[in-house]
């Protein structure tokens, strides 16, 4: 009978302190320490530190000697290394992958007019991306107006419009001239070559009738 009870009283005092009875298991499994750590270290020589500061500073001594770096000095490079040059597919794959029927940008340029010069267009991209790619600036002739090709490609002169207008651009144009037969691709694509041609043609789109 004094066994159970004993047994018993054991149980309940493990219960009412888990942390006397984690100690108690960690000491029978051989995993409780024996005393607190020693903040005591040797230095180089393997004398014992016990100061503070000697400590302190074998430390600092041993984490120095830890991440000494020694390599040799990184090599200067007179001139900027060149990048290789933006390609053509590059630029299909970005227009490839612009979203359609969107309002254009300050530029007053749609990705629908990009996409009707087709490879010639691609091809000029390209060419004026390689070149602000190289010189690390925009052209200047690229920051004017040109209020003939602006109309002809968006149907605005400097972004405004007559109300009440119908304005007939160039992308509409072309499609229509194209599917109803009166002018030919080929012929767009030979005006896109011959810049005279292109603006006598572009001017005639904006003279139109009702533009």
């Amino acid at each position: 009978m004094v066994k159970p009870k004993v047994r018993y009283q054991r149980s309940e005092t493990y219960h009412k302190n888990t942390k006397e009875m984690f100690l108690e298991m960690n000491e029978i499994a051989g995993k409780r320490k024996s005393g607190p750590a020693s903040s005591c270290i040797k230095d180089k020589d393997g004398k014992l530190l016990i100061e503070k500061n000697e400590v302190l500073n074998r430390w600092a001594e041993y984490i120095e000697d830890l991440f000494q770096d020694d390599r040799q000095d990184k090599p200067h490079i007179e001139k900027p290394i060149e990048g290789a040059p933006i390609l053509k597919d590059e630029v299909r794959k970005a227009i490839k992958i612009m979203n359609h029927g969107r309002a254009a940008g300050p530029d007053g340029i749609t990705i629908e007019a990009l996409i009707a010069l087709g490879e010639w267009g691609i091809s000029q991209i390209t060419d004026l991306l390689n070149i602000i790619y190289d010189n690390g600036e925009i052209p200047e002739e690229m920051c004017k107006n040109d209020d003939l090709e602006r109309l002809a490609l968006t149907g605005r002169v400097q972004g405004k419009r007559d109300r009440g207008r119908q304005i007939v651009t160039f992308l509409h144009s072309l499609n229509q001239g194209v599917t109803q037969g009166t002018r030919s691709k080929t012929e767009f694509l030979r005006f896109a070559d011959d810049r005279e041609e292109w603006r006598l043609m572009t001017a005639d789109v904006c003279n139109r009738p009702g533009t």
